[in-house]
């Protein structure tokens, strides 16, 4: 039902960049909901995220595309944080494709690669109105730093 692959064309890098701003307009609403400002969350979280490959690139970073019958329903990459330490970043899955696994799929096959790029550790980042991300990370291992 879902292909998910490395993005490596100008179409499909095309393609991240509207999963990408769809994730950040959803993103900036909640956190404005939530009484912080759009553009401290685009400040501290985006600041240069629409660059792609950018930090994204690999050998160091990857940015993964997910699509089903041809249209694109989720994207997550990771990109390099020191040595042996990655950050996965804009993990996002279109609404009329959640439900399915698809998240979670992508953060395996990006964790998955991260580790053959050489990460022993992974890190991400979510704000607390992200209660089923949060759940799913959790559940795959992931600890909670304040």
């Amino acid at each position: 039902m879902f292909d998910i692959q490395p993005a490596g064309s100008d179409a499909q890098y095309q393609l991240v960049r509207e999963l990408v701003a769809e994730h950040i307009a959803w993103d900036t609403a909640e956190a404005q909901h939530a009484g912080l400002g759009a553009q401290e969350i685009m400040n501290f979280h985006y600041a240069a995220e629409m660059v792609f490959p950018g930090e994204f690139a690999a050998p160091a970073g990857c940015m993964l595309l997910a699509t089903s019958g041809g249209f694109a329903a989720g994207c997550g990459g990771f990109r390099r944080l020191a040595a042996d330490i990655c950050e996965l970043k804009l993990i996002f899955v279109r609404p009329e494709f959640r439900g399915h696994g698809l998240g979670r799929r992508v953060v395996v096959e990006l964790l998955k690669l991260a580790k053959l790029a050489g990460y022993a550790v992974a890190r991400l980042e979510a704000t607390t109105f992200m209660g089923s991300a949060i759940t799913m990370y959790e559940s795959m291992g992931f600890e909670r730093c304040l």
